[in-house]
Order: C-alpha cells, then sequence, then structure tokens
C-alpha cells in the first residue's frame, strides 16, 4: 500500500504525492477543463463516494459555472443530482483502474441524452485497466498498488484526509 499525503501533511506510511503535487495537479486539471469549458456551463458529476474531495478542490478552480451532482459506481443519480439532459457533463472519478466503473457511469451518463460527455480523473492507473477507456483528463500516474489517502478509501472507510 502507498500513501497519498494527507492535507494536514501527515502520512501514515510511505508518500506517493506531496499535497503540493496533488494541487498542482488539479491546477493542471482545472486549467484544461476550463479551456474546454469556456466560460460556459457544464454540470459535474462526482462518483462517490472516493471523489468528493477530489471534486470539491476541482470546481473551487474552474472559473465558469458549474452545477454539482453525484452518482453511485452504477451511475445512478444520488441526492439532489442536476438534471444533465443536454448539458455538458463533466464526469469525475478519484481513480481510474479496471475502467470498469467509469465505463459503466459514462454509459449511464449518456443514456440520458446530455450534449457532451467528458471524463476527468485525478489518479490514473493503467497497469489495472481490464477494459479500453481513458480519461479525457487524467491528472498523476500511480503503480499498480493499492493507494490511498486524499478521499480513497481503505477498507470500505473514507479516507478523507488522513489514512
Amino acid at each position: 500500500m502507498v500513501v497519498l499525503e494527507a492535507l494536514t501533511g501527515e502520512s501514515a506510511g510511505p508518500v506517493l504525492y506531496a499535497s503540493a503535487e496533488i494541487a498542482a495537479a488539479v491546477d493542471r486539471l482545472a486549467a484544461g477543463i476550463a479551456g474546454w469549458a469556456a466560460g460556459r456551463e457544464i454540470v459535474a458529476l462526482g462518483i462517490l463516494q472516493g471523489s468528493f474531495i477530489f471534486l470539491a478542490d476541482l470546481v473551487r478552480r474552474l472559473p465558469g459555472p458549474v452545477r454539482i451532482g453525484f452518482l453511485d459506481r452504477d451511475g445512478t443519480p444520488v441526492a439532489c443530482a442536476p438534471s444533465i439532459h443536454r448539458a455538458r457533463v463533466l464526469v469525475v472519478e478519484d481513480i481510474l483502474d479496471t475502467g470498469e466503473s467509469l465505463r459503466r457511469v459514462v454509459a449511464k451518463v449518456r443514456a440520458m441524452h446530455p450534449s457532451e460527455v467528458r471524463t476527468c480523473v485525478l489518479f490514473d492507473k493503467p497497469a489495472g485497466r481490464t477494459v479500453a477507456i481513458e480519461a479525457d483528463w487524467a491528472g498523476l500516474q500511480v503503480p499498480d498498488r493499492w493507494v490511498v489517502g486524499y478521499g480513497l478509501d481503505q477498507d470500505g472507510g473514507c479516507g478523507i484526509c488522513r489514512t
């Protein structure tokens, strides 16, 4: 297991990426997404539960209007998910590993008839991929090991800041 440095600077194991590196990656992703959005409203849909910290950090860096909603791992809207019919949708995931979840969610989102669907992941684990899918924006690559911290969970628990 490797650990992403907590926002507090504490760590429970070997650190893969320090918080400053994660923040720089979020900045780069936000800049790319802002170029795509070009000031137009987007709907950012975070896949629960691991994406919520990343989603919050990401949307704070986006200059244009953003509506936020959440989906479960099957792509079902939860809580107060906004309508995405004819919307420009950004599906936000914490980590792209096998690709199964992201593929399933994107297919379900497309069935809701948005005008466009793009994907953004903070961490990309290409060695774990079992389906052919890539994110439109990917922040940092991680090795083929279990990674926790920055919202990524361990044993089903929520990895909020400390692991």
